[in-house]
């Protein structure tokens, strides 16, 4: 069930997190592989019929992404809220 709820939420958001990512990043192959992340993410939560606001929530993991990827890199960026 976990699995076809995230499938289902990424169907209607995963183009507003990709241009997000690509947004951020700059780099169209590096915003897909952190959007392949949130995906991870949110297929790993076992508390999904909790979450109240979709895109919200996985904006949330994506932009906690975006950060650990420029901390990776030495850099910061500014994740500003929707």
């Amino acid at each position: 069930m976990n699995s076809t709820l995230i499938t289902e939420w990424f169907t209607k958001y995963k183009s507003e997190l990709y241009r997000y990512a690509v947004n951020k990043t700059g780099n169209h192959d590096i915003a897909e592989d952190i959007v392949q992340e949130v995906y991870m993410a949110a297929l790993e939560n076992s508390k999904l019929h909790e979450i109240k606001q979709a895109r919200a929530w996985l904006f949330g993991i994506l932009k906690n992404k975006i950060y650990a990827y420029y901390q990776l890199q030495g850099r910061t960026v500014a994740i500003e809220n929707e």
